[in-house]
């Protein structure tokens, strides 16, 4: 769909450029945050999923007539002009009842709520076909991205509905914002528990044996690959890098291996639990099947009397101790030498059995959940797709209710 067309749109529906439509546009602050400030300043990061968060804001000091300047008003809407390439564009609207500012990367989008409403606009510039056209906007530089606010305020397209039928949409995709925030707070009150659940079991207890890692099983390091081995080369034998540590168990590897590339590699079976040993210490996952890896990784193969899942939940307790062996400055490393002396405490069998089955439901379920939000949102960018380019119109007795 060619959305400069205004003839894509229902007949009812006018076409804007942004500019038309703003009370003013402002760029934030440029005073430096420091960390006994007084006056909390939103920046890039705080922009996330269409919404502007609040919490663990930076700080400065700011005189009061740079306050009251650039304090954000309910309604706001504040888009990231500099950034990488990926990320410059970011939008997000402010729906806060905190005093804060913004800083000078982002800039303030005060809308006319007698032409728009705020919340529409923010759903519309979060939306797949708004960001495409704010990413043509954007003038790329060597490592970052940059929006001008003018060009931006004269090119970018806004489709506008009768004001009613704004409200109305903005309402309708609001119900499943709504329904994504609780869902990821409860995502939140799990992973706390899950937490609380981990130290409570796995925290080092007086009965438990004292063992080294390498007591635990053969400790295999991996190795590179032949260069003309990935995906594109259609091979069947997985090899894992960090990268591919997303869940709990590896089922399957972006890169795949060749027959010339499974004979030089040094594959681990199923049950090994794999660690990350350079650079992002104790990152972990357990081998589904057999894998090989890089040599950022030490797997360990476990023996009869130990548990895969009991040591992978060890690893993740204990990330903070491989750390530590790891050493400080530059590059952090563990060899196998020193990733093999690491000394935990751990239970019988049965007892690590039971631990890691209890762990496991609890992350079950949180997996669970974040697959629903996913889901939700994946639903959501449907809707707006089809809602904020009139494909799917509201019902008109609803519109009526917002007149």
């Amino acid at each position: 769909m060619n959305i400069i067309n205004k003839e894509n749109f229902p007949k009812n529906w006018d076409q804007k450029k942004i500019g038309t439509i703003l009370i003013s546009s402002q760029y934030g602050t440029n005073e430096a945050s420091v960390e006994d400030g007084h006056f909390e300043i939103v920046g890039m990061k705080d922009i996330q999923d269409g919404k502007i968060l609040t919490e663990n804001l930076a700080k400065a000091n700011l005189n009061k007539d740079d306050k009251d300047k650039f304090t954000l008003h309910k309604g706001d809407i504040l888009i990231n002009r500099t950034n990488s390439y990926d990320l410059v564009g970011k939008v997000g609207i402010y729906n806060s009842e905190k005093e804060v500012g913004f800083a000078s990367y982002l800039v303030r989008l005060s809308i006319d709520n007698k032409k728009a409403d705020s919340v529409f606009i923010n759903f519309w510039l979060n939306s797949y076909l708004a960001q495409g056209i704010i990413k043509r906007i954007a003038t790329r530089a060597v490592s970052q991205a940059n929006i001008n606010p003018t060009e931006f305020k004269k090119f970018c397209p806004i489709p506008l509905p009768p004001l009613p039928e704004q409200k109305a949409i903005a309402d309708s995709l609001s119900t499943w914002d709504d329904a994504i925030d609780r869902l990821e707070r409860l995502i939140k009150a799990k992973e706390k528990r899950f937490r609380w659940l981990l130290r409570s079991l796995i925290g080092e207890k007086n009965g438990w044996k004292q063992v080294k890692l390498g007591d635990l099983g053969e400790i295999v390091t991996g190795n590179t690959p032949p260069k003309n081995d990935s995906s594109n080369y259609g091979g069947h034998y997985c090899w894992a890098t960090a990268e591919d540590f997303t869940n709990r168990y590896i089922h399957d590897t972006t890169i795949k291996l060749s027959e010339k590339g499974k004979r030089v590699a040094r594959f681990v079976p199923p049950g090994s639990v794999l660690v990350t040993c350079i650079g992002s210490i104790g990152l972990n996952a357990i081998a589904s099947v057999p894998l090989a890896t890089n040599q950022q990784i030490n797997s360990i193969v476990p023996e009869k009397n130990y548990n895969s899942d009991f040591i992978y939940y060890l690893i993740l307790y204990g990330k903070n101790k491989l750390i530590k062996f790891a050493g400080a400055g530059g590059i952090l490393m563990l060899s196998k030498n020193q990733f093999s002396k690491i000394v935990f405490k751990i239970p019988s069998l049965e007892e690590q059995q039971e631990i890691a089955g209890r762990l496991s439901d609890a992350q079950r379920e949180i997996d669970i959940l974040k697959r629903m939000a996913e889901k939700y949102k994946a639903q959501k960018r449907g809707l707006m797709q089809k809602m904020l380019t009139g494909q799917w119109r509201v019902n008109a007795a609803v519109a009526e209710k917002y007149v």
